[in-house]
């Protein structure tokens, strides 16, 4: 059968240890603080001095555990307290043997008594960790110009938190020490005065030295007291300094580290706005180029806007010039048509009285015959007389002949004048024609135009009316020359200038000639 040893918890609370602490904790429920606890070196004396302060640095935050640790931890105090007082009631053996009694009423006793009574962390300020309350403004505030400043600060706080926790753990250590000497002088007081109880009444001059000797120890274990006294609230100043150290280095890394990352975004940003620049700038440089394209298109627009005004003044000047031309070409061709009307009256008004005398020798004549026919058509009785007159009348055949020659070189003299009229106008229409072409292709030429040139002038034109409107007699007896199909003699002809017997040409008449055609000296 196995042995199972059970650890004892000592019955006074200033000796117990971390272990202890933890089985106390178990014992009420709150398994969950012992890691805690242990990591921060609570013992007996600390769990005597338990208060609300010590619960906010210890960070227990429910108030349920609280209230229930200050509850046991005034329990605890009140027992240790009962405890200590229990030892301290010692009655002497004999009445004339002064026996030393601990009251811890005296100065030296109040300070021994202090250690129990008072808070001995009460500046200990524990480690919290406060990253998610660390505001990323207070990161500006830093030095952001020396880096080599805070690397030297850091270095030099990683060495003083090493050498300060050195030196906690030998004071820690040290503090253990001390504790076990006064938890074995209390031992050996008990230990005195039970000796004193049991052990009979010495002499009188023994009981002197053993008081004395007992004094003097007494005496020296109050000294070394106040001497561990001492250096505990020494070791407990040094102790805050490095835990003050310890944060603020803790700070201190946590700024330079968002600080590291401030300078990272920062760099990301400069790039950024470098990229953005350069792309700025590339699209100002396209856009003064692209505005100095404008401007010259301006200018050269501008300069074919004035150009094309200019040209439309030309095109104006020509315009009225034409009109001009126009304007007195018809009037002299009005002019000229009622002079050749009135001359081409008369010149019929002699023929048709030539012909009266002369009717045989014309008879061959193609114009003659068409003219008898015409007249003849008008009236039978003229041509009848005609023909009476030829054929009684022989002597004046030559006579009349000739004065038909005449006429009809009058005639023809007149529709020569026609057509040299006639060319001198087609001549003034083709200047007129090119000078406006020229006109509009140098403006098409400049601008880039695709419009049509200027229409082709009207020429007289060739019109066929039929033989029996009467409106075309009308026309042809007033305005127009009736032209048959074989034309108008011409300087070819040299058979009708030269005396030669004419050709006999085939005779047109207006019967058997179904379409006349009209010539129109129209502009």
């Amino acid at each position: 059968m196995a042995t199972i040893f059970v650890r004892r918890r000592p019955d006074s609370v200033m000796e117990w240890c971390c272990e202890d602490v933890n089985d106390w904790l178990s014992q009420l429920g709150l398994e969950k603080y012992c890691k805690r606890l242990q990591n921060l070196y609570v013992t007996g004396p600390v769990l005597l001095e338990m208060d609300e302060q010590l619960l906010d640095d210890l960070q227990i935050t429910s108030a349920k555990d609280r209230v229930l640790l200050l509850a046991e931890c005034s329990f605890l105090c009140r027992k240790e307290l009962a405890l200590v007082t229990a030892s301290d009631d010692v009655t002497p053996l004999h009445p004339d043997i002064p026996t030393i009694r601990v009251t811890f009423e005296d100065d030296a006793n109040d300070e021994v008594d202090g250690m129990f009574t008072e808070r001995c962390f009460e500046s200990v300020s524990l480690p919290v960790d406060n990253s998610d309350e660390y505001d990323y403004e207070d990161a500006q505030d830093g030095d952001e110009s020396e880096p080599e400043r805070a690397d030297e600060v850091a270095s030099r706080a990683t060495l003083m938190v090493t050498m300060l926790s050195e030196e906690n753990a030998k004071l820690r250590k040290q503090l253990d020490d001390t504790k076990r000497e006064l938890a074995q002088q209390l031992n050996q007081i008990q230990a005195l005065k039970q000796s004193q109880n049991t052990h009979k009444e010495p002499s009188q001059s023994e009981s002197t030295t053993q008081q004395l000797d007992q004094s003097e120890k007494f005496g020296n274990q109050v000294e070394e007291i106040h001497n561990l006294t001492k250096q505990l609230k020494q070791a407990k100043l040094e102790l805050d300094q490095a835990n003050k150290i310890k944060d603020d280095y803790e700070k201190l890394n946590s700024k330079t580290k968002s600080l590291e990352d401030k300078i990272i975004y920062l760099d990301a940003t400069k790039r950024q706005l470098t990229k953005e620049k350069d792309e700025l700038k590339s699209r100002v440089d396209h856009l003064e180029d692209s505005i100095g394209d404008f401007e010259t298109e301006k200018a050269k627009l501008f300069t074919e806007n004035e150009e094309l005004r200019l040209a439309n003044l030309e095109i104006q000047d020509v315009y009225r010039e034409r009109g001009k031309l126009e304007a007195e070409i018809k009037t002299a061709m009005e002019a000229e048509i009622r002079q050749l009307s009135k001359e081409n009256k008369t010149l019929r008004g002699k023929l048709s009285k030539n012909t009266e005398n002369g009717q045989n020798g014309m008879r061959d004549h193609p114009y003659v015959n068409t003219l008898a026919k015409r007249d003849s058509q008008s009236s039978g009785s003229t041509s009848s007389e005609l023909s009476d007159t030829s054929s009684r009348t022989p002597s004046t055949e030559s006579t009349s002949n000739s004065n038909n020659l005449t006429l009809i070189d009058e005639i023809y003299r007149a529709n020569k004048r026609c057509a040299e009229l006639e060319n001198t106008i087609r001549l003034m229409q083709a200047e007129l024609f090119m000078s406006e072409r020229n006109v509009n292709d140098r403006l098409l030429t400049e601008g880039g135009g695709t419009e049509d040139g200027p229409c082709a002038p009207e020429w007289p034109s060739y019109c066929f009316f039929r033989e029996g409107d009467a409106r075309d007699k009308d026309l042809s007896q007033d305005y127009l020359e009736i032209v048959p199909s074989n034309g108008l003699p011409t300087d070819s002809d040299e058979d009708i200038w030269s005396g030669n017997k004419p050709r006999r040409r085939k005779n047109t008449t207006l019967e058997e000639h179904g379409n006349v055609m009209l010539h129109f000296w129209d502009v």
